[in-house]
């Protein structure tokens, strides 16, 4: 390992990566330094995340009025080309 220097803002120590050699150990202090720091969730993926907002009333009119419109439009369409 090379030389040790604390995280900025952090009270844990993470060795500098040198090289490739030494990958395997770094990736280690690397996940312990995250744990101890209350972080590691968030490079695993299991971090919480926040739920999608309730869709606003005029985003529920807008689809309503698009989803009628496109039924509207083919609806006329079958009527006409059950006319000719």
């Amino acid at each position: 390992m090379s030389d040790l220097t604390p995280p900025v803002g952090s009270s844990a120590i993470l060795p500098l990566l040198a090289d490739m050699s030494d990958f395997d150990r770094w990736v280690q202090d690397f996940q312990i330094a995250c744990q101890y720091n209350g972080i590691w969730n968030l490079f695993t993926g299991d971090e919480k995340t926040i739920p999608d907002p309730a869709a606003l009333p005029y985003e529920e009119k807008v689809a309503q009025a698009t989803t009628d419109a496109v039924v509207n439009y083919w609806q006329h369409r079958q009527d006409a080309d059950l006319e000719n």
